[in-house]
This record gives C-alpha cells, structure tokens and sequence, in this order.
C-alpha cells in the first residue's frame, strides 16, 4: 500500500511542472521566432495575456534572400529619347519621295505639237490650190485650175503673199496669173482648228502666153481646217477681173493643202 502511494506522489510530481509549462507556451504564427523558454528570469504571462492573440510582425528576410532578390531584379527597360524617335519618321519620309521621283523619271516625256506652235504671226505659209475648177466668158468656157501660192504674217490674222495660178481649156485657152494679194483670217473659239478669210489683189495675166491683162482678183476667199499645228486642209475661191483691150471674167474654186513653218 505503501508502494502505490508513493508511485502516485512521484507521477504527480512529475505531471505537474510539466502543466505549467504547457501553460506558458505562447500561440504564434508560422514563420515567427519562438519564445525562449530557457531563461527561467522571464516572468510567465498572465491569463488575459494568454487569451487575447498575439499580432507579430512579419519576419525579417534573411540576408542570403535579400541578395538573391537584388540580383534577380529585371534590368531597367532603355529610354527612349525624342530625338531617337524623330529621326525615323524623317527617314522614312525622305526615302518615299525618291521612289515617286524616280519612277516619273522612268516614264517617257511626251511633248505635245501645241507646245511648239506660238502662233501665225512672224511665220511663213507656203501652199497648193487644186487640181480645181475654173470658167470664164468670151468663148473660153470650163477649165482645169492650179497653182502654188506663199505668204507670210506679218500679224496673227494678216498676210501678205503670192500666188501663181494656171487655168487651162488644154485646146484653145490657157490663162496664167500672177497675183500678189492680201488676206486677213478669222478663227473660231468656239472651233478652234477651223479658220476662213478673205482676200483680194491686182496682178498680170497672160492669155496663152502672149496677151497680157491686168487680173483684177477681188474678192476672194475660203476656209482651211487644221489637221494638225502646221498643216492645214481647205478650199479657196476666187474670182478674176481681166481687164484689157476687151474685159473677161474668170471664177476659180479648189482644194488647198498648206504648211505653216
């Protein structure tokens, strides 16, 4: 009976120390540094201590993983100055005007005749009248006609010229004409390639050959059409005084072809 009591005493002995300690074991949180349970100086808390919860600080970093974070920090991105960024786009736009440059030097370079052509005045014009048609009086009668003719502005609409003209009965009657004559020529705006004159001059005749009469050419007249800036297509009518011993009359109409230099 002894021996039980005494086991007892020392099992209780033995359970109580190790309550108390068991009472000063303080709640913290992972990661937090554990109380020093072996200094028996620091006074054990009380039980409103223990109830309440204890907020800790985060721990503290180790030196080792501070140097593993400045190690591991991303480099700083490069700065981008406003000078760097503009000198692209000027670049780019210097480079796209010599591609438009150079592919209109590449194309042909087309002159037009217009460009060329300043105008009748201070020009010479050479032209051919027929083959035409020609009559005259006093037993002639119908007739081939041509002749060669050239004149030069001395204004835009002005000239002043000559022209050498045959009508022929091919049997009886040829009529040869030399004639210096004036004309003054009106365009059109509205029609820009079509133009007509008038004309008129005093020159000599020669009855086959040997008759001579004065050729009294007024009036007279036509049209011409410009084919192009130089050559021009028309037609051209006069008609003739032959004045002399007796008078005859002599009318003329015909092609005409003309070259502007």
């Amino acid at each position: 009976m002894m021996g039980r009591l005494l086991v007892l005493f020392v099992a209780a002995m033995l359970v109580v120390p190790a309550a108390a300690m068991a009472a000063d074991i303080e709640e913290f949180e992972l990661g937090g540094t554990a109380p020093n349970m072996s200094s028996a100086n620091t006074p054990m808390p009380s039980a409103a201590a223990v109830s309440k919860p204890v907020a800790t600080a985060p721990a503290a970093p180790a030196a080792g993983a501070a140097q593993t974070k400045a190690v591991k920090a991303p480099a700083p991105k490069p700065v981008v100055t406003k000078q760097a960024v503009a000198v692209k786009p000027a670049g780019a736009q210097k480079k796209a005007p010599a591609k438009a440059n150079g592919a209109a030097a590449q194309e042909p370079v087309r002159y037009s005749s217009r460009a060329l052509y300043d105008g009748r005045e201070g020009h010479f014009q050479a032209g051919f009248v027929g083959p035409g048609f020609g009559v005259a009086n006093k037993g002639i009668g119908p007739m081939m006609t041509m002749g060669v003719e050239g004149e030069y502005f001395f204004w835009e609409h002005l000239s002043a010229g000559m022209r050498i003209e045959v009508a022929t009965e091919f049997d009886h009657a040829t009529i040869l004409s030399f004639v210096p004559r004036a004309r003054y020529v009106f365009d059109f705006d509205s029609h820009p390639r079509w133009s007509a004159y008038v004309q008129g001059g005093v020159g000599l005749a020669l009855y086959n050959g040997k008759h001579a009469a004065a050729d009294i050419s007024i009036p007279g007249g036509g049209f011409w059409w410009k084919w192009t800036d130089r050559w021009s297509v028309g037609a051209d009518t006069n008609f003739h005084l032959l004045v002399r011993s007796d008078t005859a009359f002599e009318w003329t109409i015909g092609p005409a072809i003309r070259y502007l230099f």
